[in-house]
């Protein structure tokens, strides 16, 4: 019989990768967890590892959490395919 002030969460599968962590830079700090207005991060209960990303589909793509990362290139935002930009670019005029 569990407690009933004892919770109890599980990451929800989502095709939307919104964060990618590097975990050779990532020093577990949570800075990310708890500047991030979607909450869709939880610290992880192992120290020193990145927080666990819950609700993946929720984020906002803000990059509030990158800005506040302490550690250059331990996170980084991954925007959806769809939402990717593709820049052609343009060759000069030749006669200018």
């Amino acid at each position: 019989m569990r407690n009933m002030n004892e919770l109890s969460v599980r990451p929800v599968p989502c095709s939307a990768t919104p964060l990618i962590f590097d975990e050779t830079k990532c020093i577990g700090c949570n800075a990310c967890a708890n500047v991030c207005q979607c909450d869709i991060l939880l610290p992880s209960a192992e120290k020193g590892a990145h927080p666990i990303v819950m609700y993946p589909g929720e984020c906002y793509y803000c990059g509030a959490c990158v800005m506040v990362c302490p550690r250059p290139g331990a996170l980084r935002l991954q925007h959806p395919v769809m939402n990717r930009a593709k820049f052609i670019p343009v060759k000069p005029d030749p006669e200018k």
